[in-house]
């Protein structure tokens, strides 16, 4: 069934994790992949762009997990105390933290994306610069002037 529905055609369905990851970088490509590999290829090989235009849809929803015993047996209580311990200890965090590759974080900064800017539209900051610094200038001038004429080092001949 696998060769005639599945396989029918040249392409291949299986990819590599490499593979698909680049097929979902240049766009319009959607890949089922774990998402500790999916995330570990994303953030040695896609730009700041790519990892904030990727989207994860996932598979099956987050569940919570649990430990199964028969009521009333005694080592519930083994259990409770065991995974409590482990979870006081740090050590399910550290497992986590080990085994799962966090998400790359989606930084929207100026720098994750390239402007062109020329002199068109940097010559109204630069004319507000030079008017500043001609301004500056003229009240400095006018304060010299003024300290001098108060101070009497400049005398006016009538």
């Amino acid at each position: 069934m696998y060769s005639t529905k599945s396989a029918a055609g040249r392409d291949h369905n299986f990819l590599s994790a490499e593979r698909g990851m680049e097929l979902v970088k240049k766009g319009g490509f959607a890949f089922h992949v774990d998402s500790v590999v999916a995330y570990r290829i994303m953030r040695s090989k896609f730009t700041e762009r790519e990892i904030c235009e990727a989207h994860e849809i996932p598979l099956y929803p987050p569940q919570k997990m649990g430990f199964v015993v028969r009521k009333a047996s005694p080592l519930k209580e083994h259990f409770t105390y065991g995974v409590r311990k482990l979870l006081e200890s740090g050590l399910m965090r550290r497992l986590q933290s080990t085994w799962d590759e966090p998400k790359p974080a989606c930084v929207h900064t100026p720098d994750a994306s390239v402007f062109s800017v020329s002199i068109r539209e940097f010559s109204t900051a630069l004319l507000a610069l030079l008017g500043g610094v001609i301004i500056s200038l003229v009240v400095l001038f006018a304060e010299i002037i003024t300290h001098r004429c108060r101070n009497g080092q400049i005398a006016f001949i009538h």
